[in-house]
């Protein structure tokens, strides 16, 4: 889910226009899946496999030329350096000078640093297109796209042998040349020449005397002799000898100022630059860097030939200052330029070299604000205001978009200031304004310097992608400050998509509520007629139904809780974390007794919440999960080096606890131990669930499922609606026998409760996680079926309830006999027993107690099962209640199984039942004594879901979620947003889900757009107790039963269920 969304982040931005277009072979998937489906037609991606074979073939041919310039690098350094990079001499290398190991150490580590950034490049690549053609597999299957996609990977990942080669050998050479720098007793000791040792004392008449000394017999190599003792000079910062060998030397010997020259004495100064922490407080640097310009003021009319110079790579030196940041000798160029005429102007500072990158780029890159700026001043003087020239505005777009993608704060205000004047409408190569990205980074001051300068007309701008707007960008990515900023400055709310979606809609979509409430307002077109469009469905893999009969392993790479300072990977040594940076890493995961390992690129792993990893066990005895951390070097085709190991057996979660009990701790961290040495070398942690068979001779081979899409049922809330502190209303204790009856006959066709187990493994009805009736906070879990009805016993009269299953009308004068003197002593007691409880101190009341609401006995499954009329649906959630989720604003929040931490800030161990005995219990009953009714099965937590999806296929699974709804207590991943929840019930096969109504309601047209999903949509919460939250009063705002809601939940069953009988007409619901 995230692949997309982030694909930026991992490209380089010299280079977007090179990569595959993900964004936009996604587009033209997700169009050919919408046209097949209005038409019920297989879909035709002819579109998409075309805008692959141009994009790949692009792809190559900027490769290759990438390669070919690498190979002139190394090519330029050998000849350099008299030396082979094929194979690292000894002898050759150690004979150099300390300062030239120096130089060219530099030199190959900035080599080795394009050579993997093209390697990122190849595979990012890789990546986008193995996404595409799996997206394409969902819906042709994959036997049937098989071909198409081992054909473009294939081109893809072939391989640069020469590349390959290089790479590894720079390794070594680098890695010698490192030893020597700091080992020197490991090179051979040669005898120290007198002149380099003049060199660094800065005495010029020394050496000159001692050059004179070595040119007397060969006077044809003084030029590369004097040109490598003005490198080693310039790089020691030694002006008198800098100065002697320019101005006095080179003459003597007629040897010219040459481009080569200056390109060279340029990079040394640069690296130089890059080690001194303050370069212009260093005087030697500046004497050094004077000379230099010295030299290039004195080129005199020689000053257009040696400027305007190509070296092997395409450049003049002023590439080459421009990259290190070297501001005067810039200037000094630029100043010598004013005589030439205007085409020289033009061409030194708009030629592109063998990478396609001018000066001016190359400045940006390397985020020189003073280089930059004297460019500028530059461009400025070389052309008038009016006249445009086609270079300008595209060299300005890219350094623009290059400056966002890297945050250089300085250079956007520069260069935005200056496409004011030169770039009128900047565009990327997706077609995106310079706001649209700024937007996206939820940088408020930077969206606001732009609408300032360059973007002062860009600010309802439509890229052409997916049609967003830079307030949707803002929408997508949840930055309120920047939709703030946006909105002050008059972005239209109104304006939708090329899917029909407006701004308001996307942030509610994913989750970012508070936001969408914000943009709620007067809009200017009628949500009436309009739908939104929805992802088609896929195909389902022809193995997800019988999955259920064979045990399974079911595993999430790192946590799936949101905010949890928790990595996927941790590594230990600094040679790992560049590798990963490199995206040269690769994790596989297996399980023994399956073939179906996967292996992942870890530079890439997207939202870990929607890629699991499901493995067939043999047994649930031999649940292991075995990884392998391989450095994939240049390789793709799965010779990669094995660079250690880690196995987990997961089967000791289930045996450390006792019978039937288990650790909450879904999260494992497990050491990768170096192949060989077996040191921890990394760690990896990941979430996983063992999911066991379910066995029922009552299961039926097919039963229809009784929930459609036009379908609506009014659900009952813990029956007769939730217990809450005021008394406003009258209240009947929640999930109780009284409670569901009274729901019934007041217009409720389902009634909703919490199915928990108590110690013996007996399914009752009952929400809370502790039992605070009991004095204490044990959970539910960890007391027998008669300790559970007994603590709701005692607080009835003479220790009997209002009313029993099976005889409610026992006590004829019940509600007056609960209020005499003697009878309240029994709830007084209660109130004083519970006082101490976190349940209690958190909310200040507990439901169902005597005093507080009509109290009723505490029920079992089995006797709803079998005691309520067969007619009334019943909504189960199989939850384990969240000892956290016990504060009364949160309580319409539900519950969901506990997790470590929780049970931690509840004081509680984090230990319970065994999960898949949790839910076999209650599908026993539910199968048992379920009959003919009309069963939903229900939970917040995914993992029961997940169980319920594989266990069984008869009765309907909802999976319900918060949606992102303040205040987010429920940091669950796959529960973060309607788009989570979603995603997550489309992937594990669910019948639809419940949301909190506040997104419903703010944007009533998601519900269709759940619908569209192939799903059945649900709501409930506090807000659905009000009626015109339920039915429709005003079109524009929000209504969820004429919007084509499902199920509406609510406490006031009564209220609600009067408001939609007066509903005027029978055909008011929104067309979907």
């Amino acid at each position: 889910m995230r692949f997309g969304r982030n694909i930026h982040l991992h490209q380089v931005p010299e280079w977007a226009e090179h990569h595959v277009p993900y964004k936009r072979l996604k587009r033209l998937l997700k169009i050919a899946v919408e046209n097949a489906t209005e038409e019920q037609t297989r879909p035709d991606f002819s579109d998409v496999q075309s805008c692959l074979d141009l994009s790949i073939a692009g792809h190559l041919r900027f490769r290759k030329e990438q390669e070919t310039y690498l190979q002139k690098q190394a090519e330029e350094i050998q000849g350099h350096y008299r030396i082979s990079l094929c194979n690292f001499d000894t002898a050759t290398a150690y004979k150099l000078s300390r300062l030239d190991i120096e130089i060219l150490c530099q030199s190959l580590s900035r080599l080795t640093k394009e050579i993997s950034q093209l390697q990122r490049y190849q595979r990012l690549d890789v990546e986008a297109v193995s996404r595409i053609h799996t997206k394409i597999d969902k819906y042709l299957g994959r036997e049937k796209n098989r071909s198409a996609g081992r054909s473009d990977l294939d081109k893809l990942k072939e391989q640069n042998p020469s590349r390959k080669a290089l790479a590894r050998n720079l390794g070594l050479w680098i890695a010698h040349l490192q030893v020597a720098l700091s080992d020197p007793s490991s090179r051979p000791v040669y005898p120290q020449s007198p002149l380099f040792e003049a060199l660094r004392q800065d005495q010029p008449s020394i050496v000159v005397s001692k050059v004179d000394e070595s040119l007397q017999q060969s006077k044809s190599s003084a030029k590369p002799f004097l040109f490598h003792l003005l490198e080693l000079a310039v790089y020691e910062l030694r002006p008198n000898t800098v100065y002697t060998l320019l101005f006095d030397v080179l003459p003597q010997y007629d040897i010219p100022i040459q481009a080569a020259l200056l390109n060279r004495l340029f990079t040394v100064l640069g690296f130089r630059k890059m080690q001194l922490s303050a370069p212009y407080s260093c005087i030697l640097f500046c004497k050094i860097r004077d000379l230099l310009c010295q030299v290039i003021g004195e080129l005199g009319t020689r000053s257009e030939e040696v400027l305007l110079s190509e070296d092997t790579l395409g450049r003049f030196p002023l590439h080459y200052a421009a990259s290190y940041g070297l501001l005067w000798e810039c200037v000094a160029m630029f100043n010598v330029a004013k005589s030439w005429n205007k085409a020289s102007k033009w061409c030194l500072i708009m030629h592109t070299d063998k990478r396609d990158c001018s000066p001016f780029e190359y400045a940006v890159v390397g985020n020189h604000r003073d280089a930059v700026s004297s460019i500028l001043v530059y461009l400025e003087k070389v052309l008038h205001a009016s006249d445009k020239d086609d270079g300008i505005a595209p060299l300005f777009s890219r350094t623009l978009f290059t400056a966002l993608h890297y945050e250089y704060e300085d250079l956007i205000a520069v260069i935005s200031q200056a496409c004011s004047r030169f770039c009128r409408t900047p565009r990327n190569c997706e077609g995106a304004s310079p706001l649209q990205v700024a937007a996206r980074t939820g940088r408020a001051d930077r969206v606001k310097k732009l609408l300032e300068t360059v973007c002062a007309s860009e600010l309802n701008s439509v890229e052409p992608i997916y049609g967003w707007t830079p307030l949707v960008v803002a929408c997508v990515e949840g930055h309120q400050s920047v939709v703030a900023v946006l909105l002050e400055h008059g972005a239209d709310r109104d304006i939708k998509d090329h899917r029909g979606w407006t701004a308001q809609e996307h942030a509610a979509f994913r989750g970012h509520l508070a936001l969408a409430k914000r943009m709620t307002g007067p809009s200017k077109w009628e949500s009436g007629t309009d739908v939104l469009t929805a992802a088609s469905l896929a195909q389902q893999d022809d193995n997800f139904k019988a999955l259920h009969q064979r045990p399974q392993l079911v595993v999430y790479l790192g946590s799936l809780q949101d905010g949890k300072q928790v990595n996927p990977f941790e590594f230990r040594t600094p040679s790992l974390k560049t590798k990963a940076t490199g995206n040269d890493l690769a994790l596989k995961v297996s399980s023994p007794g399956n073939d179906s390992a996967r292996q992942i690129n870890m530079s890439f792993l997207g939202d870990t919440a929607n890629e699991p990893f499901i493995f067939e066990l043999p047994t649930t005895g031999e649940a292991e999960l075995r990884l392998g951390l391989l450095d994939l070097g240049d390789d793709h085709d799965g010779q990669a080096e094995l660079l250690g190991g880690g196995t987990a057996l997961l089967i000791d979660n289930l045996n450390s606890f006792g019978e039937n009990r288990e650790s909450l701790v879904r999260e494992r961290s497990i050491p990768i131990l170096e192949s060989g040495s077996f040191q921890a070398i990394a760690t990896v942690t990941f979430t996983f669930l063992i999911i066991k068979p379910f066995q029922h001779p009552s299961i039926p081979s097919v039963r229809e499922c009784f929930l459609r899409h036009d379908d609506f049922c009014l659900v009952g809330h813990r029956g007769f609606g939730q217990n809450v502190a005021g008394h406003d209303y009258l209240q009947l204790g929640e999930n109780t026998v009284e409670s569901f009856l009274s729901a019934a006959s007041l217009g409720a066709s389902f009634v909703e409760f919490d199915a928990q187990l108590t110690r013996d493994l007996v399914p009752v009805a009952y929400h809370d996680f502790s039992l605070s009736e009991s004095g204490t906070d044990v959970p539910v879990h960890d007391v027998t079926l008669d300790q559970f009805l007994h603590a709701n016993k005692i607080q009835s009269p003479m220790g009997h309830p209002t009313s029993i299953i099976g005889s409610r009308h026992r006590h004829k004068n019940s509600r007056s006999r609960s209020l005499t003197r003697g009878y309240e002593q029994g709830a007084q007691q209660m109130q004083e027993r519970m006082r101490h409880t976190v349940d209690y101190m958190s909310k200040g009341f507990k439901p169902n107690t005597r005093g507080h609401v009509i109290q009723d006995s505490f029920a079992t499954i089995e006797e709803l099962l079998t005691q309520l009329p067969e007619n009334l649906g019943f909504n189960v959630e199989i939850s384990e209640s969240s000892p956290y989720l016990i504060s009364e604003n949160i309580a319409d929040n539900d519950s969901e199984y506990p997790r470590l931490h929780e049970a931690t800030e509840a004081g509680v161990a984090p230990v319970a039942i065994e999960i898949n005995i949790f839910v076999d219990k209650i599908l026993e009953k539910v199968f048992t004594l379920g009959n003919s009714r009309n069963i939903i099965l229900s939970s917040f937590t995914p993992e029961i879901c997940i169980l319920l999806a594989f266990k069984q296929q008869t009765y309907p699974v909802m999976y319900i979620t918060n949606a992102g709804k303040p205040p987010v207590t429920d940091r669950e991943k796959r529960a973060g947003s309607l788009q989570a929840a979603v995603r997550f019930a489309q992937q594990w096969g669910l019948n639809g889900i419940v949301l909190a109504s506040e997104a419903l309601i703010i944007c009533p047209r998601l519900i269709g757009y759940v619908q569209r999903s192939g799903l059945v949509c649900g709501s409930y919460g506090p807000l659905n107790n009000i009626p015109e939250n339920a039915q429709v009063s005003d079109i524009t705002r929000g209504l969820q039963v004429d919007a084509g809601i499902n199920i509406l939940m609510a406490d006031r069953i009564g209220l609600i269920a009067k408001a939609l009988e007066d509903r005027d007409g029978d055909d008011r619901r929104l067309k979907n």
